[in-house]
């Protein structure tokens, strides 16, 4: 029995999909992120609405964890269209960015959209 497991899940591994190495992967870029938030496939749009949404929480969860001051700093009346929107006008107008991995984009991005104040 344990031997017929093994040799499926052995088939399974060989016939996956994944790429061979790190390199083959395609990088999730600003460019990538655009297309799939312009995507007029919902299931496609909506994963654009929940990695902004993620870095976002990400990036709370970290300051509050550490004990430091947010990075971003939302109004106090906010919605995830404005964060999204706000997000994807800040690279669409800084072009020279697109090309970089998505995450750190979207963080600077939101940086720059919705600063801190210094007290």
């Amino acid at each position: 029995m344990k031997l017929k497991v093994l040799i499926v899940l052995a088939a399974l591994m060989g016939s996956s999909n994944l790429p061979a190495s790190a390199s083959d992967t395609p990088r999730f870029d600003g460019k990538a992120l655009l297309q799939q938030c312009d995507s007029a496939e919902p299931l496609i749009a909506m994963s654009c609405w929940s990695f902004i949404t993620g870095v976002l929480e990400g990036s709370l969860a970290t300051s509050a964890a550490r004990e430091e001051k947010p990075i971003i700093c939302l109004p106090e009346v906010y919605s995830q269209r404005m964060i999204r929107d706000s997000v994807l006008a800040w690279i669409r107008l800084n072009e020279q960015y697109q090309p970089l991995s998505s995450g750190p984009l979207v963080t600077q991005a939101m940086r720059r959209q919705f600063p801190c104040n210094s007290d």
